[in-house]
């Protein structure tokens, strides 16, 4: 809740600035409109299908992108040709300006562009009724920085007669001399036409969107008056965003009145849409870093990095595809969105447009994009998690594209086609590796997650068993091992090999750790005492072995059969005739017979162990947990003292 004084300090200030508005109106003739402070677009809110003006967040008005062009041409229904398209050489646009403006005013922008010779940059022109309406309660709620804004029907931008310009300092003189006047300081890049030649379109917005409610909803009709009020506004909370399924009228052809020779009518192009997902490169590292199994050709990240991805729609034709919609996903949670932004192509580069939805899944309105031209969502991600053979995806779609093609509101939704056949989406694959904990759990996990043999050579996993298979029975983790020693002072591993003991090896520490020799799946906790930050680990036997897990854990003390062992020179070591390399080679496999019934280990949390090593071959007896012992132990105790 926002403090008392907070409160009446921001009523203060908006008093403040209405009194220091009025004062200035005063001076100027335009009755009809109200005051008002510079915008910039902020970030785009969420778009989702069906969503309402109600429902609008974000601070771009560019999410009410597909009701304002109905509304545009419906102004064009009741007055034909009143709102022309401004564009031209030299003339730019920021990302969700509509450029339309009336005659006069459009010929007065050309004069000054020709005059000067250099390029200008629009903020904004044409405001729509939606748009100037998501402004004023922004700036009622005291959201996305609006110092002041006009009420809705009581903008000059509704009229078709005001610009906003960017470098509005050095284009100040041009434009007065070509017919624009200069607000003022209190809104430096404002401009409006006053040198004739124009009507008043004062409610004439307001007009043309209660004939379009009214067109959609014959049995709950208003006043097609031009004024805004209660009724008007209940029913513009309830418009969708995109567009009512009837849209504007026919506009009915008048002569065009201009003072020079109308332009040429451009011959209507077609717009060709293609889709593309894209992971960006870690800077140093290449993008298959595991080359072999199921992971070959697929972009590799490892857990904790970031890293950029992109959904990028371009326009391969020759027409303009309007108001384009793009939809995202990424389907897993092993990859976590930290930043997003929407971008238009700009030459060789990207020009942010402004931040997109932090969100796993959504859709976005890019605009109308040009022929040639081409928008993006670009996100920083960080990887939180391996998940052994199954890849992140992420997923882009073309949801809707004016009346182009047809709307397709998610991936599993039909596909539609481009004029040269291609999908109108397009998926990325991801493999995240781990740094300290894996597993191998097939079948779809033919790849080997980085582990090699201690030579480098290359090692598979076992067809459906769920293994790393070692015939020479030495394996190494991968080069990106990572172990927070002075967290994990564990290790848990669970393996199949005959050979009585089994040695680890990082850095210049070793340790040997006993095993049945049964060739059976065993599982071991030992107390490995690494400290700091470990890296490649290996793991040797005198005889091949199947590894199924190998991850490190926080540390528990082990019983005494299944500690590690400390380095040469203990009555018990368990290091002589265990060479670090050159094994020898072993058969392939274990052979027929070999069992596997323990409990596998995984990196969250490994079975209950009994506190001592566990062996799942046939006919092994259950070993007593410890925790029973002790209770046992406790409860003799106290009869012996009773």
């Amino acid at each position: 809740m926002r403090h008392p004084s907070t409160l009446r300090a921001g009523r203060w200030a908006r008093a403040c600035a209405w009194l220091g508005a009025l004062l200035l109106a005063a001076c100027a003739p335009d009755v009809g409109y109200d005051p008002e402070a510079p915008f910039e677009e902020g970030a785009l809110g969420v778009w989702t299908p069906g969503l309402t003006v109600e429902q609008a967040g974000g601070c771009s008005t560019s999410i009410v992108a597909g009701l304002s062009r109905q509304l545009i041409e419906e102004l064009n229904c009741l007055r034909p040709n009143t709102l022309v398209d401004y564009s031209g050489p030299r003339i730019g646009n920021n990302g969700a300006v509509w450029p339309y403006l009336q005659p006069a005013a459009r010929d007065g922008l050309r004069r000054a562009v020709d005059a000067r010779g250099q390029a200008i940059q629009i903020a904004s022109a044409l405001r729509t009724l939606p748009q100037q309406f998501l402004l004023y309660r922004w700036y009622q709620q005291g959201r996305c920085g609006i110092s002041l804004a006009a009420r809705p029907g009581r903008s000059r931008h509704e009229s078709g007669l005001a610009l906003d310009v960017q470098d509005n300092a050095s284009w100040r003189n041009t434009l007065q001399n070509a017919g624009w006047r200069w607000l003022g300081a209190n809104d430096p890049p404002h401009f409006d036409y006053v040198a004739g030649g124009t009507v008043d379109l004062a409610g004439l917005s307001v007009q043309a969107f209660q004939r379009l409610w009214n067109r959609n909803h014959a049995n709950d009709g208003i006043d097609e008056d031009g004024a805004y009020g209660p009724q008007t506004e209940r029913r513009l909370l309830q418009s969708p965003t995109d567009g009512f399924p009837i849209g504007a009228c026919a506009p009915e052809p008048e002569p065009v009145r201009d003072a020079r020779p109308p332009d040429p009518e451009p011959t209507p192009g077609t717009p060709n849409l293609s889709v593309l997902s894209r992971w960006v490169t870690v800077e140093g590292q290449a993008r298959d870093l595991v080359t072999a199994g199921s992971s070959a050709g697929v972009f590799d990240v490892i857990e904790g990095q970031r890293f950029d991805a992109t959904v990028e729609v371009r326009n391969g034709g020759d027409g303009t595809a309007q108001a384009v919609i793009a939809g995202f996903a990424l389907t897993d949670a092993f990859l976590r969105p930290v930043a997003a932004v929407i971008e238009r192509a700009d030459g060789d580069g990207w020009l942010p447009l402004g931040a997109a939805p932090l969100t796993a899944t959504g859709q976005v309105a890019l605009g109308d994009l040009p022929a040639g031209g081409g928008a993006r969502v670009r996100w920083t991600l960080e990887a939180v998690r391996a998940a052994p053979g199954v890849y992140a995806h992420l997923r882009g779609w073309v949801v809707s594209a004016g009346a182009h093609y047809g709307d397709q509101l998610s991936w599993d939704d039909p596909v539609e086609r481009n004029p040269t056949g291609q999908t109108l989406r397009h998926e990325g694959l991801a493999d995240v590796f781990a740094v300290s904990a894996w597993t191998w759990p097939g079948p779809t996990a033919a790849d080997p997650r980085g582990w090699t043999d201690c030579d480098g050579g290359p090692l598979a996993v076992a067809p459906g068993e769920g293994a790393l298979q070692v015939p020479g029975g030495c394996a190494l983790s991968p080069p990106w091992t990572a172990i927070d020693g002075d967290a994990l002072g564990a290790l848990e591993i669970e393996l199949a090999t005959d050979a009585p003991a089994l040695r680890l090896a990082w850095g210049d520490e070793s340790i040997a750790v006993r095993l049945g020799g049964s060739g059976a799946a065993e599982s071991h906790r030992p107390t490995v005492g690494w400290l700091g930050a470990v890296g490649p680990v290996q793991v040797q036997a005198d005889a091949p072995l199947w590894l199924y897990a190998f991850a490190a854990a926080p540390l528990v003390a082990p019983p005494a059969e299944d500690a590690g062992l400390p380095g040469p020179g203990g009555p018990d070591d368990l290091d002589a005739g265990l060479p670090r390399r050159d094994l020898g080679a072993g058969p392939s496999d274990l052979g027929p017979g070999r069992t596997r019934d323990a409990v596998p280990l995984s990196p969250e949390a490994g079975p209950d162990l009994g506190g001592g090593c566990r062996s799942a071959a046939p006919g092994d007896a259950p070993a007593w947990p410890l925790w029973i012992l002790a209770l046992a132990g406790v409860a003799l105790a106290r009869r012996r003292r009773a």
